[in-house]
């Protein structure tokens, strides 16, 4: 169970989960991403799925259109997140997820293909379960 600590000794607080590490697959909308790898940490408190993924395209390969990589768990609502790819252009990011999926569709903020060689993306945000 959660710890529970009191802060100025009068409001109870309940410590979250702890993180738990995910490694979620990583593929691009069309053609193939050469070389990639996500990483990703997540806690669930009741039905609420906090998260923060990582992507780290190596070599891009001929991928375009977008890249799609996984949540830690089925969201109940089609949800977008935001995130940001912070080694090569800057882009703020934009991550969609359909009603009752696991999947995760990244495009930068104007709707253009967010990879490249060398690009890390980074997105987190919370979202209901099923």
């Amino acid at each position: 169970a959660p710890a529970t600590t009191l802060i100025g000794g009068l409001v109870p607080v309940t410590a979250p989960p702890a993180w738990t590490a995910y490694t979620p697959a990583v593929n691009s909308g069309t053609g193939t991403i050469t070389t990639a790898s996500a990483a990703g940490r997540f806690y669930i408190s009741g039905k609420n799925c906090f998260f923060t993924v990582t992507v780290t395209i190596t070599t891009n390969g001929s991928g375009a259109t977008s890249v799609t990589t996984g949540l830690p768990a089925t969201s109940k609502s089609a949800m977008v997140f935001t995130g940001g790819e912070t080694a090569t252009s800057g882009k703020i990011l934009q991550a969609r997820t359909p009603a009752i999926s696991n999947g995760l569709t990244i495009i930068n903020y104007d709707n253009t293909y967010p990879g490249a060689n060398g690009a890390v993306l980074t997105i987190d945000g919370s979202f209901e379960t099923i």
